[in-house]
């Protein structure tokens, strides 16, 4: 790689990533330099890193940052759990569901969502990010609208469960891509996409508030106390639920139409380099840098000449030189070299025996980490079971609230609702902010677990309107402080030769939980509204001991 003159100004549409096809032949004049050999993959790997932070950050990843922001604005387990929380009374009302099993909803967009976890990531790694990018997209759009059509209940719980399945996918696939397409010293900008994250939740509940009070069953809060019962019919005066699933399916279509018509999305250079495609790995550096304007000029000479194919036991043999198996989302564990070649390499039945492998769990269980490995993953339990019974029920506990046998409107609830989730918006900024200070990793987690604990207990005791939306308010800043600091400190604090499986399991045993958390807080509801609120405050207070009980610190230590 060379460092030539700056390339000529090519104009390109300003909404568009350019094809490769604009890109004239290298140049051979030039001397080479190459810094990769032929067969060293972990080398191969990291030139491909060099050549990215030599080229720069630029226009090309800024688009990369919005393309991928406005997936998880808009497509993201958030924004669509915050519609199954506003619909969830609706929904019951309209099919005459069971308290105890209308939380079945929220469960199977759980199930789908763990499911496209696993089925995005092998094939983004199978077959390119660029196809699962934009399919985990169309599909949340498609069933999202077609589940705004649901005759009955159980019609509307397979389809939320194919939207989750393709939200499963989205967050991994789109994480990955733009960390792919990022230089090393950039890729702490993955922490940006928390924002678009927020806000999807926001505008979820935002016009959840403007559309459910005018189009479901009349208010009982808004009628006189000597009035006659309600009578509703349901396919007539009840459908607003159906109009804000349609809406959030069109979303996704409208950003899916975006991704492929006003951006001509590349695929990623460390994917193209790991299948041994590398004349396509050279035209998209080209494309990145002329697009940056940086005078970086990329040959074949730059990459290796050829890959020795990764057999079942060179795949072996890897782990055991890196100790266990990658991250199977790609975003948790950052690190290159050869676990991205084997991962993304190997068949999917060799990339599922790794990912199970005892030898890859034994180092877990050592005498130095078994204490943190158990705790880490008590933890991911705790959290899951405590904030989805929180979280997934809130409309109904705040319709349940009020003073004597006065409910407060739907108006209220829905408003109350969207200023819980936009008050999370900054909590995630709060939480990077204080795991930098004293306090640490740690004590943030702590201080913010037991006080979201402590908020519960308060919204318990309220009865005013102000003080439940004080406390619902302290309860969404803390947990989103509490989230945003875990989320670094789980890979952070295990070796990244088995980061990947840890966090794993921790991740998969947090989706198991809040498949079960709904349908256990419908079995409560149905002793007492309290009920389940006490066990999720009881389980962020146990939450709070474990990260009091975990030996290791993580802030100021190299990873």
């Amino acid at each position: 790689m060379t460092s030539q003159a700056p390339l000529s100004p090519v104009h390109h549409d300003t909404h568009s990533l350019p094809t490769t096809s604009q890109h004239a032949s290298p140049s051979t004049d030039a001397p080479v330099v190459s810094h990769c050999s032929a067969t060293d993959d972990i080398q191969a790997i990291c030139d491909l890193d060099e050549l990215l932070s030599r080229i720069g950050f630029g226009r090309f990843q800024q688009r990369i940052l919005v393309l991928c922001g406005l997936g998880w604005f808009a497509d993201n387990a958030n924004s669509w759990c915050a519609c199954i929380a506003t619909i969830l009374p609706r929904v019951q009302e309209h099919f005459d569901v069971p308290t105890k099993t209308v939380g079945l909803m929220s469960s199977c967009v759980f199930i789908g969502m763990m499911l496209g976890a696993l089925f995005w990531g092998l094939l983004s790694d199978r077959w390119g990010r660029k196809l699962a990018f934009n399919a985990t997209m169309v599909i949340g759009a498609v069933f999202g609208m077609a589940s705004a059509f649901s005759p009955s209940f159980p019609v509307l719980c397979v389809l939320l469960l194919l939207v989750g399945f393709g939200v499963g996918g989205n967050m991994p696939v789109d994480g990955a891509l733009f960390l792919e397409f990022m230089p090393r010293e950039n890729q702490y900008l993955l922490t940006t996409l928390s924002i678009f994250f927020s806000l999807g939740a926001a505008f979820s509940s935002g016009i959840a508030w403007g559309i459910l009070p005018p189009y479901s069953c009349p208010d009982p809060a808004k009628q006189p106390a000597d009035a006659p019962p309600i009578v509703c019919e349901p396919s007539r005066e009840n459908n607003g639920w159906r109009y804000l699933l349609f809406l959030l399916g069109a979303v996704n279509l409208a950003m899916f139409l975006a991704r492929i018509l006003l951006f001509r999305l590349q695929e990623t250079p460390k994917y193209l380099l790991a299948h041994g495609k590398h004349q396509e790995t050279v035209q998209v550096l080209r494309v990145i840098a002329q697009v940056n304007r940086s005078s970086v000029e990329v040959t074949l000479d730059d990459l290796p000449v050829q890959y020795t194919p990764i057999t079942a036991e060179k795949t072996s043999e890897a782990d055991a030189k890196s100790g266990g198996s990658p991250d199977e989302d790609g975003v948790l564990d950052g690190n290159s070299g050869a676990d991205d070649l084997t991962r993304m390499r190997a068949s999917p039945t060799e990339r599922l025996r790794r990912l199970f492998s005892l030898d890859a769990l034994r180092p877990l269980f050592s005498q130095a980490l078994i204490r943190t490995t158990l705790l880490i993953w008590a933890i991911w339990v705790f959290v899951a079971l405590s904030y989805t019974m929180f979280n997934v029920f809130l409309p109904k506990f705040l319709e349940s609230r009020g003073v004597g046998t006065t409910q407060p409107p739907r108006e209220q609830v829905y408003r109350d609702y969207f200023i819980y989730s936009a008050v999370g918006f900054p909590g995630s900024i709060l939480g990077g902010w204080m795991a930098e200070t004293q306090l640490g990793r740690r004590g943030s987690m702590i201080v913010s677990t037991l006080g979201t604990a402590a908020c519960m207990f308060v919204f318990v005791g309220v009865s005013s309107d102000a003080g439940t939306l004080a406390s619902t308010c302290a309860i969404s800043l803390l947990s989103t402080v509490m989230y945003a600091v875990i989320y670094s400190y789980t890979p952070e604090v295990f070796h990244a030769r088995f980061r990947g499986s840890a966090c794993g399991i921790a991740s998969a045993l947090g989706r198991l939980v809040s498949i079960v958390a709904p349908l256990l807080t419908g079995v409560l509801l149905e002793q007492s509204v309290s009920l389940p609120l006490y066990v999720s405050a009881a389980g962020f207070a146990i939450t709070g001991i474990c990260m009091a009980l975990l030996p290791i610190e993580t802030r100021g230590r190299a990873n």
